[in-house]
C-alpha cells in the first residue's frame, strides 16, 4: 500500500545538481542553486518516440543530481516517465526488499523536479527494488516498459555489480521481463559524460534486450574526451574487497578493503582506463544446475 501526504498540497520543488542540500521535513532535500542542465534554448521533447513508458529512480536517493540528469536525458529521447526515487540514500542495498516494505504502507510524496515541472515525480520510503515491484503493480501511474537507473555516484563494474542497488533496480526489472539499464559514473563530475553514453544507448531504446539488464559505465573524463562506445565483459575480481578484525565480546570489525581487479581485455575495467564508456548485458537467471542431477541421499 502507498500512501501519499497531503493530497491537497501541490508538490514540493526539488533542485537537483552536484549542489549541497540541507535537511528538510521528512527527509526532504533543498539548494537555492539554478539547474546546469538543459541549457537556455534546448527544447525537450516529452512525445513517446518509442511508444514507451520508462520509471526512472536510483540508490542514492531523490536528492541525487544523477537522478535528474537522467530523467533529462530520457525525456530528450522522446519517452514518457515516470520518476520515482528512494527518499534517503539506499547504496549497497542490492536486490533488496525491507521489510518495512511488506505489508505495511509506504510513504509515497509528491514531489516536483525543476527543469522536469510536467513529470511526474515521488520521494518513496522505499529501496529501489521496492520501487520497482510498486512501478509494475501500477502504483506511480501505468506500469513502466523500461526501467533506467541512476546516474550513480561511482562506477559499478567487476562482480561487484550485485551489491549495487542501482544495478539491483535493473536487475529486478529484468527479473519481470521489462527492459532496463543502469547507469554508472566515477562522480558527480562526470554525469556529464555517463548521460551522453545513455543517449547515445536510449536512441535505440526500443531495441533493448527484455529480461536482461543493461550496465552502463563511464569513464572518468568529460564528454568531449571519450573514446566512444563499447560493449564490454565484467572484470574477474582477485582480491576479498574486506578486511575483519577481531573484536571483543563477540563483536567484530568489518572494514571495506575495496576490491582489486584484473586488467582483462575486453573487460569492462580495461576499456574504461582506456577512456571507453562501457555497457554489459547481465543475465538473471535462477535455474538450476545439472551438478546434482540423480544425486540421492539417503
Amino acid at each position: 500500500m502507498l500512501v501519499s501526504g497531503r493530497q491537497d498540497a501541490p508538490p514540493r520543488s526539488y533542485l537537483f545538481k552536484q549542489a549541497p542540500f540541507s535537511k528538510r521535513a521528512r527527509g526532504g532535500l533543498v539548494a537555492n542553486q539554478k539547474p546546469l542542465w538543459p541549457p537556455n534554448g534546448v527544447r525537450l521533447f516529452t512525445g513517446r518516440a518509442f511508444g514507451l513508458r520508462a520509471l526512472v529512480t536510483n540508490d542514492d536517493g531523490v536528492g541525487s543530481g544523477g537522478l535528474r540528469r537522467l530523467a533529462l536525458v530520457a525525456v530528450s529521447a522522446g519517452l514518457e516517465i515516470v520518476v520515482a526515487a528512494p527518499s534517503e540514500d539506499q547504496s549497497g542495498r542490492g536486490t533488496s526488499l525491507t521489510a518495512e516494505n511488506l505489508g505495511l504502507p509506504t510513504w509515497a510524496e509528491r514531489i516536483e523536479l525543476v527543469g522536469l515541472e510536467d513529470v511526474t515525480s515521488y520521494a518513496v520510503a522505499a529501496t529501489p527494488s521496492t520501487i520497482v515491484l510498486a512501478a509494475c503493480g501500477g502504483a506511480f501511474g501505468p506500469p513502466p516498459d523500461l526501467v533506467l537507473s541512476g546516474i550513480n555516484g561511482g562506477n559499478n563494474v567487476g562482480d561487484s555489480v550485485i551489491h549495487s542497488a542501482t544495478v539491483g533496480a535493473a536487475l529486478t526489472a529484468a527479473t519481470l521481463g521489462l527492459a532496463c539499464l543502469a547507469v554508472s559514473a566515477p562522480g558527480p563530475h562526470n554525469w556529464e559524460s555517463a548521460a551522453w553514453a545513455a543517449g547515445r544507448l536510449l536512441a535505440h531504446a526500443d531495441r533493448f534486450p527484455r529480461g536482461q539488464a543493461l550496465s552502463l559505465n563511464a569513464p572518468d573524463l568529460p564528454p568531449e574526451e571519450v573514446l566512444g562506445l563499447r560493449f564490454a565483459h565484467l572484470a574477474p575480481r582477485t582480491a576479498h574487497p574486506a578486511k575483519v578484525q577481531e573484536g571483543t565480546a563477540g563483536r567484530l570489525t568489518l572494514e571495506a578493503a575495496g576490491s582489486e581487479y584484473i586488467d582483462e581485455p575486453g573487460s569492462d575495467i580495461s576499456l574504461l582506463r582506456a577512456g571507453w564508456a562501457t555497457v554489459s548485458a547481465l543475465q538473471v537467471s535462477c535455474k538450476t544446475s545439472p551438478a546434482l542431477d540423480g544425486v540421492v541421499l539417503r
